[in-house]
């Protein structure tokens, strides 16, 4: 019985020690920028999974008579348009007119976070588009890392996303 328990831990040993055959190492490193993070904003609750492979994260706030904001955030390789043309795709989203190069320029706010360095736009609907009674905002911090373009995009009703926009700033605050 202890020649065969012996010959069994030989065997195991043998076969844990000869591993895959295979003569190179692959290391993986994966670069800095691929990093980020950021801490839940005070006051709003993380959503589970994200809505798509491009959504890395979202946050939903719960105002009052049942309104709400989201924060959504995203990140893109490569090229994902230019500034005005990705400025006139979210103003069109709030039903607002196309912007020119010099309007877009003028519109844009920077801001320092810890570190980082965004891009800031805001607008605000001209008419009732959330259950025609109220008009929808969205304020979008952008950041260029190496090749990519991170977004962090807040939406909901005006009156509610002013009252939150000290929170989405601070929120800018915790990405690293």
């Amino acid at each position: 019985m202890m020649r065969i328990l012996n010959v069994l831990v030989c065997l195991i040993v043998l076969g844990v020690s000869s591993g895959c055959k295979k003569d190179t190492i692959s290391v993986y490193t994966i670069p800095p920028s691929y990093l980020l993070t950021w801490d839940i904003p005070k006051g709003w609750v993380r959503e589970q999974g994200p809505a798509s492979s491009f959504r890395l994260d979202s946050f939903r706030y719960a105002g009052k008579n049942g309104l709400s904001l989201e924060l959504a955030v995203t990140k893109f390789e490569g090229d994902v348009g230019t500034w005005l043309a990705n400025i006139n795709r979210w103003r069109g989203q709030i039903h607002l007119p196309p912007l020119s190069e010099s309007a877009s320029a003028k519109a844009v706010k920077e801001f320092q976070g810890d570190g980082m360095s965004f891009k800031i736009v805001e607008f605000t609907s001209m008419e009732n588009l959330i259950e025609n009674r109220f008009k929808q905002g969205m304020v979008i911090a952008t950041l260029e890392r190496s090749n990519q373009k991170w977004f962090f995009k807040m939406t909901g009703e005006a009156t509610l996303l002013n009252s939150q926009k000290e929170t989405f700033y601070d929120f800018l605050k915790t990405v690293k």
